[in-house]
């Protein structure tokens, strides 16, 4: 899957252009075989001497008759970029596994994974691989930007900030910083016990599925606001509050039940969830001390850390409630 940056294919290149009559020299950019009508306009001489109807000194003209060899719109069949990028990653995923058939046991052959670790071994690899160029694919379309291939030379982690251009703007490489904590966050989330991802992911593969299959239900399950969907619901409902100022409304809207709030209580844990503590060690690390909806979050927990109504029922902070700002930061 990882391969070194390839040279500009064909396609793509640079015009060289000597007008005989001016001798100027002219460089047309040429991308997917095609040069644009408007650059050829700065190919400009003297009007003097010449016919009006020339133009001359408007610069040069295209004469194709009939547009035989003339494209007069550019069009791409695509998502939009302000789509959720989870389902952007299911339709990437399900492509990927389209291409390989033979990597589908109900393709081939039923036992093609089962007792088979040679087989298992090179799927997973495949699979872990597979997402990494689809998260880049899906972050660098989503901020329409180019997408930058992997190279062998860097490790994974840095491979994924590099394919989704989470670059740092001088160095045009991952900021250490940031890299740093981006692992730091992922080892608290991998070693979590049996969470609803990995929960999806085993009963698809209880069928004898290939692992694309699996990942492909993990981050389906992964979407819900009971899930990993909670970064984003908890991340609107900030934006809702506006200001540390309202938060105490809001918790009694809670109370009352008029609104919810996402990123709290968790199934396995009546007191703080483990992980909140160190996400926010590796927040304090990526300084976000001027960040207002990080100062609302922290007053949300203030006001209902001292709330009966909270501490009764076993609710405080889960990961999910400063987590999302992990991913912002970065």
């Amino acid at each position: 899957m990882y391969q070194k940056s390839l040279e500009p294919p064909m396609s793509s290149g640079v015009l060289h252009i000597v007008d005989s009559r001016t001798k100027q020299k002219y460089e047309i950019p040429i991308r997917r075989n095609v040069i644009s009508a408007i650059d050829l306009k700065s190919i400009k001489a003297p009007a003097a001497g010449t016919d009006r109807a020339d133009h001359v000194a408007d610069g040069l003209r295209v004469h194709d008759p009939g547009l035989q060899n003339t494209t007069v719109i550019e069009s791409a069949i695509s998502y939009s970029r302000t789509t959720s990028p989870l389902p952007l990653i299911l339709a990437g995923l399900s492509a990927y596994l389209a291409c390989f058939p033979d990597t589908i046991p109900a393709s081939t052959h039923a036992s093609l994974y089962q007792g088979n670790l040679r087989n298992v071994d090179h799927a997973v690899i495949r699979t872990v691989a597979a997402y990494g160029v689809i998260f880049g694919l899906v972050n660098s379309h989503r901020k329409g930007i180019d997408f930058q291939p992997p190279s062998q030379e860097n490790s994974y982690c840095a491979n994924l900030f590099i394919m989704a251009g989470l670059l740092d703007r001088h160095s045009s490489r991952p900021d250490p910083t940031k890299l740093s904590c981006f692992r730091r966050f992922a080892m608290l989330n991998a070693d979590h016990g049996m969470a609803l991802t990995v929960f999806s992911a085993l009963v698809t593969a209880s069928s004898l599925t290939d692992p694309i299959s699996c990942l492909i239900s993990a981050v389906a399950a992964a979407y819900g606001p009971l899930h990993f969907g909670a970064t984003v619901s908890a991340q609107r409902t900030l934006r809702e509050i506006g200001s540390t100022d309202k938060v105490p409304e809001f918790i009694e809207g809670v109370k009352n039940r008029r609104t919810k709030l996402f990123g709290y209580g968790h199934r396995s844990y009546k007191g703080l969830d483990p992980r909140v503590r160190p996400i926010q060690s590796i927040l304090k690390d990526l300084d976000l001390s001027k960040n207002d909806y990080l100062k609302i979050t922290e007053r949300i927990e203030e006001i209902a850390s001292a709330d009966d109504y909270f501490r009764h029922r076993g609710l405080y902070p889960n990961a999910d409630f400063y987590g999302n700002f992990v991913f912002t930061a970065m």
